[in-house]
């Protein structure tokens, strides 16, 4: 299947789910401003970090779900009737594809549903879960912005949305919102 075909099939695919799903897991400490968000990391990793900045993996806006301790990512919720186009994903910076679903057995019980790994020039590590679908496989290599998905509510997950997680080399967990520009 060509990367036109591709695109062609994840934009059918969201339009034909509507993303219908409703988001419930939504609870007060998701709504934390960006500024503190970004505290969660420690400030060995804020100071080492301090500089980097990377894009926006979706037009999407609404945090459903921030970092904390037992949530190593934020997710991004997708808003029907939106004027932008949310539901497409796109890598955060350039890099390499190291892994994606398709690398493995499907797993029924599998969490993070159709994802995909970037691992970014830059020394960063991106992981996009709960995909609808996705228009990459493993050793693309991708530019920043580049269309990789559409969101989807794949592995566990209660409606569509982007589980986005990052990491370093050194496997630390990393708070997305210290390094994505403000909205």
């Amino acid at each position: 299947m060509s990367k036109v075909q591709k695109i062609i099939a994840v934009t059918l695919f969201i339009f034909l789910i509507g993303c219908s799903k409703p988001i419930t897991n939504i609870t007060p400490e998701t709504k934390q401003d960006q500024d503190t968000v970004a505290m969660t990391m420690s400030a060995e990793l804020q100071a080492k970090y301090e500089g980097y900045q990377i894009s926006w993996p979706t037009e999407a806006t609404k945090i459903t779900q921030s970092f904390h301790a037992t949530h190593k990512a934020i997710d991004i919720a997708y808003e029907r009737g939106s004027e932008s186009e949310p539901a497409y994903i796109y890598s955060a910076f350039p890099g390499k594809v190291t892994k994606t679903s398709d690398d493995f057995p499907a797993k029924s019980d599998n969490p993070d549903g159709n994802y995909v790994v970037i691992e970014g020039e830059n020394g960063l590590i991106a992981k996009y879960s709960n995909l609808a679908s996705f228009t990459v496989k493993t050793g693309d290599e991708v530019i920043n912005r580049e269309l990789i998905g559409g969101m989807g509510t794949t592995g566990h997950s209660t409606g569509p949305h982007l589980h986005f997680e990052l990491t370093d080399k050194d496997g630390n967990a990393l708070d997305p919102l210290f390094f994505l520009p403000k909205r």
